[in-house]
Formats: C-alpha cells, sequence, structure tokens
C-alpha cells in the first residue's frame, strides 16, 4: 500500500480526502495535530497559542474535565497572553466550544468516501479507477522492483487481502485455541482492516504518516 501512495499521487489524495476522525470522548484524537479546521491542524491555524501551551501533544480529554456530564476546557498556557494575541486566543476558544464530546462513544477513525465508513481496499481501488476514468491496475505498481521482494510479495497479499491474520487463519480453521482479538490493542477481531488501519496503534502510524502529506 505504500508504494502505491509514492507512485501514484492520485491514490495518496483519496486516503487523505476521505479519512476524518469524528470525536466522541476525546481520548484518542490529539488536539493540536489531529483535529481540523479547514482542512488544517490547530497548531497551524492558532500558531501563537500552540506555541504557549504547556501540553503540545495530549489527546483533547487531557485539556479539560466532566462536570455533571458538561464538559468544561482547560488549556494551560506557559505565561499570559500578550494583548496582540487576545484576538487569536478568542477565536481558539470559540473553535474549542465548537467541539462537542460525548462521554460514552470512543473516537472514531472514518473513511468518508465508504458509506459504511469503513476503510476497504476493493472499495478504494474502485474509487481510483472511477478518478482516472479507466481501469487502473495498481497492482502492477507493487512490481517495479524498487522495493526489496520480500516487500513486495507482502503489499501483494495486503491488497488482496491475502495477509494471515488471525481471521483469515480461523476462516481455513487454522486458530483452533487462539483468539481473534487483535494482539495490540486487545479490542475487534485481527482483520486486515483492523491491523492496518482501525486499531488505535495503526491509528496512531497512520496519524504520523498523514501528517507527512499536509
Amino acid at each position: 500500500m505504500g508504494k502505491i501512495v509514492v507512485e501514484d499521487s492520485r491514490a495518496g489524495s483519496i486516503i487523505k480526502e476521505g479519512m476524518k476522525v469524528v470525536v466522541g470522548n476525546g481520548e484518542r484524537m490529539r488536539l493540536w495535530s489531529e483535529f481540523f479546521v479547514d482542512s488544517n491542524p490547530l497548531k497551524i491555524v492558532f500558531p501563537r497559542i500552540y506555541a504557549l501551551a504547556s501540553n503540545k501533544n495530549g489527546v483533547i480529554a487531557g485539556f479539560g474535565r466532566w462536570n455533571e456530564n458538561q464538559w468544561a476546557w482547560n488549556v494551560n498556557l506557559r505565561k499570559p497572553s500578550f494583548n496582540w494575541e487576545h484576538e487569536q486566543q478568542n477565536s481558539f476558544l470559540q473553535v474549542l466550544d465548537s467541539i462537542v464530546l460525548r462521554i460514552k462513544i470512543k473516537d472514531e477513525l472514518v473513511w468518508g468516501l465508504c458509506p459504511s465508513g469503513i476503510f476497504k481496499v476493493g472499495y478504494f481501488r474502485r474509487c481510483l479507477e472511477e478518478v482516472n476514468g479507466v481501469a487502473h491496475d495498481n497492482a502492477k505498481l507493487l512490481w517495479k522492483r524498487i522495493i526489496p521482494p520480500k516487500v513486495e510479495l507482502f503489499s501483494w497479499q495486503l491488497f488482496r487481502g491475502r495477509v494471515m491474520v488471525r481471521d483469515v487463519l480461523n476462516h481455513f480453521g487454522c486458530a483452533q485455541g487462539l483468539s481473534l482479538k487483535c494482539p495490540l490493542c486487545k479490542g475487534g477481531s485481527e482483520t486486515v482492516d483492523h491491523l492496518f488501519l482501525l486499531c488505535p496503534w495503526s491509528w496512531d502510524l497512520w496519524s504520523r504518516c498523514m501528517s507527512f502529506w499536509r
């Protein structure tokens, strides 16, 4: 998948434009780098406030507290802002007030181009074909001999959904006595989509990769 993005910028654009994070309880989404205003993270929209912030890498839930099911913001600054920074600070507070947290719902990473909101390789490929106007065989991009053979093979298996994750092993009757839970997050079943995208560990990795595309 990584080489597809490099070889075809349209593929990267489709993934980037489709991905978005839906705020729930704020326990997974980083405030400054993963909450966006007009396609830009808060640290870019409000650079002065970000520079003054004591916590630059915390999740949303770390910038306030619940009080009788009402969320109260508390963003600590290292020093008081200057008068000329007040306008930006007021705008920042307005954005915070627009964020609706839901205490019993987890933050979700969704892919808006798929009706289910869940990233699917097959659906991504169809979207890419529609953008190109013709059938676009992304698999050919994996065999250019510009990455190690083992990486090519693994990428091909991932693209085809043939990676031997626990869900696939169970399908073939090879997972007797083996838990189907993801060994990284201990949450959802270890499917290809979960392991490489939906798992919180994968989410963190993809978030870092996405930051390089902006």
